[in-house]
């Protein structure tokens, strides 16, 4: 009984604190300021990666090394962060 009831207060603090700051924020940027609630769109593009093409036949250990880095030249680091989610 005592596990709901702390659940409870925990959850009635959050929703507190979240309206808090909505009435915070909505007083320091006005009634009409846009929000940026973080809802970003994707599309699918092309890969970060460049095309390579290895036979594995003729791939030694020694020549992995070489091949690590086959990121194509103009993407940004926020593209690689973006691939991997």
């Amino acid at each position: 009984m005592k596990v709901k009831y702390i659940i409870g207060a925990i959850v009635e603090t959050v929703i507190k604190l979240v309206a808090l700051i909505f009435i915070v924020t909505y007083v320091i940027r006005g009634a009409t300021a846009a929000y940026d609630y973080g809802f970003r769109v994707f599309r699918v593009g092309s890969t970060n990666m460049e095309d390579v093409y290895y036979n594995p036949s003729e791939t030694a250990q020694e020549m992995l090394a070489q091949w690590a880095d086959n990121i194509k030249p103009d993407r940004t680091p926020e593209d690689l962060l973006f691939q991997v989610m």
